[in-house]
């Protein structure tokens, strides 16, 4: 089988910490006798892809093969030049038609974002006459409007809502990594359509040394020197879509009865000097900065929680995956999730909590209680996400579902064109 997989933002592993749809292409390259072509663009926010001439740039992985298509770089939110590379990658990908051509794809899988792709999917749908699967991770154009406070008459917000709905209406399968986009996609289309949820994974052979840098030793010392102290740990982006703010505050307000209650957040972000002056005076917060993945799985044992806070929206009806409770339960620490929305896994598998978010008050007064919990019971949740991600979570396990939806599609296709 031959699968060609068209995703703007996918990087592979030469430029850093690789992107899912490098992953789940790697595993699905081994299965089978399957060639795998990722088209991706260099038009990313990373600035590790080098730049080079002419249409793109190819990278092998054994059967799997990583087309780079030529673009500029991009910044984060939205812009007109971010737009812009969106239309870009569309017309490079159509640039590449003979070279796709000559591949010979059984069948193609488009991921947002950009939802931009959607629309090239379908015409390489019927220009090649092979199935089309639309993977979703964020739900555009509706992310623009409830997070990015873009009204939702702005023009651009209209074409992506048509996008949407083509792509929707056309893919002979859809798959996302959101828990419940089942109900969104029936109201998109007004009528039923399956997802297959494929959550966000983990890759063994990815997995770092667990060898400390220089800056994760020394972060290594802070933590040891608060070994009596109840650590409350976060990794990730320190900005405004990270909801940071209600658990500063909690842990702020829990610094004027106690010291036994600490903060400590690994990374970087647009907040975090203001952040830093504005909690400066609070002796139980630590902004230990950014730290490489190697770093981060030694770094994150020491807590005894850890947190991830966000916004109350909407968007977040249809569920979340992130990224960052794939590196808690590797670590093996229980999550603490003020959220609002579809509420999956951390109940189901005893290994966290849910609670309302943006309420600073509750929060201070959860932290109070769950730091009385043994730390026995701590660890024993800590090692139950663990199991679970293990069990279910790899990306061999997730491709191979993946593998034998898109075979399932292509032996379907394939009887259908003999019967006609």
């Amino acid at each position: 089988m031959h699968v060609l997989f068209l995703s703007k933002y996918a990087l592979n592993s030469n430029y850093g910490q690789p992107t899912r749809q490098y992953f789940y292409c790697k595993y699905l390259s081994r299965q089978n006798k399957t060639k795998v072509w990722l088209v991706s663009s260099r038009s990313t926010i990373t600035t590790k892809i080098p730049s080079f001439p002419g249409l793109s740039l190819d990278e092998s992985f054994g059967d799997l093969t990583n087309v780079i298509l030529n673009g500029p770089l991009t910044s984060t939110g939205f812009s007109f030049k971010r737009i812009w590379s969106w239309i870009w990658f569309e017309i490079q990908i159509l640039r590449l038609l003979p070279r796709i051509r000559k591949f010979s794809p059984d069948i193609v899988v488009v991921s947002s974002l950009s939802i931009m792709t959607f629309l090239t999917g379908v015409i390489l749908k019927w220009v090649l006459r092979i199935p089309l699967v639309v993977e979703v991770r964020d739900v555009y154009p509706a992310t623009l409007v409830e997070v990015g406070g873009v009204s939702r008459w702005n023009p651009f917000v209209w074409l992506l809502s048509y996008v949407e709905r083509i792509g929707y209406e056309h893919s002979d399968l859809i798959v996302s990594s959101l828990p419940n986009l089942e109900s969104h996609v029936a109201k998109i289309l007004g009528k039923s359509k399956p997802v297959l949820y494929l959550p966000m994974g983990f890759d063994p052979e990815y997995e770092n040394s667990c060898k400390l840098t220089e800056q994760g030793r020394i972060a290594m010392e802070t933590l040891n020197s608060l070994s009596s102290k109840f650590i409350i740990g976060y990794a990730g982006t320190i900005g405004n879509a990270n909801a940071l703010l209600h658990s500063l505050e909690a842990v702020a307000k829990l610094s004027k009865s106690t010291a036994e209650i600490v903060l400590v957040l690994l990374g970087d972000g647009p907040l975090l000097e203001d952040y830093r002056r504005r909690f400066s005076n609070v002796n139980t917060i630590f902004f230990l900065g950014r730290f490489p993945k190697s770093d981060l799985h030694s770094l994150l044992q020491k807590m005894h929680i850890v947190i991830n806070p966000w916004k109350d929206l909407p968007i977040y009806r249809f569920g979340i995956s992130p990224n960052k409770w794939i590196d808690y339960m590797q670590a093996a620490r229980p999550i603490l999730a003020p959220f609002g929305g579809f509420q999956h896994i951390l109940h189901e598998v005893d290994c966290g909590w849910f609670i309302p978010p943006e309420d600073s008050t509750l929060l201070a007064e959860t932290l109070a209680r769950v730091s009385k919990i043994p730390r026995h019971e701590l660890n024993r949740m800590g090692q139950n996400g663990r199991s679970y991600m293990v069990a279910n979570l790899s990306y061999a396990l997730l491709s191979k579902k993946l593998y034998d939806a898109l075979a399932q599609l292509v032996s379907e296709a394939s009887a259908k064109r003999k019967s006609s």
